[in-house]
């Protein structure tokens, strides 16, 4: 059970520091040249919670469960068995519409209150943001996708 924990842990956090990274990378491309960021209006950032939301959970399901299928098919995960059955792009699909509309609109609107932030703090908001919430996908994911066969 260590090596399953460690797996799960080692994936999860790997995609959290991605998906941090990719966060900051597109909330630098959309609000670059404001100082300051309001919550709300145009170029508000209570907005973009919802396609972060869902870019991060997406990808944060996909990619990591289309790398660790193939490493199951490649033999190189002997000690964990396949769980999950059916079409992974609908679960994925599914799963990041579900994260989106509670999680994404629960962040969007908190924003709501918020007041205008400094643009150093929206990027360590976003990065904190899109980390947690890549790492904790990723691991509902995988914990759907494999199991461990030995416990050590």
């Amino acid at each position: 059970m260590r090596d399953y924990t460690r797996f799960l842990t080692v994936e999860a956090a790997t995609s959290g520091t991605i998906n941090a990274a990719l966060s900051v990378a597109f909330a630098m491309a959309v609000f670059s040249g404001d100082t300051v960021i309001p919550a709300t209006g145009g170029g508000g950032f209570a907005a973009d919670f919802l396609p972060q939301t869902f870019m991060v959970s997406l990808m944060g399901i996909t990619v990591p469960s289309l790398i660790v299928r193939k490493r199951l098919r490649a033999g190189g995960l002997p000690l964990f068995a396949p769980v999950g059955a059916g079409p992974l792009w609908r679960r994925a699909l599914v799963a990041a519409i579900v994260v989106t509309v509670a999680v994404g609109g629960a962040a969007a609107g908190l924003s709501l209150i918020s007041p205008p932030l400094p643009f150093a703090t929206l990027l360590g908001l976003k990065a904190v943001y899109g980390g947690v919430l890549g790492a904790a996908v990723t691991a509902w994911a995988l914990r759907r996708l494999v199991r461990p066969i030995l416990n050590d």
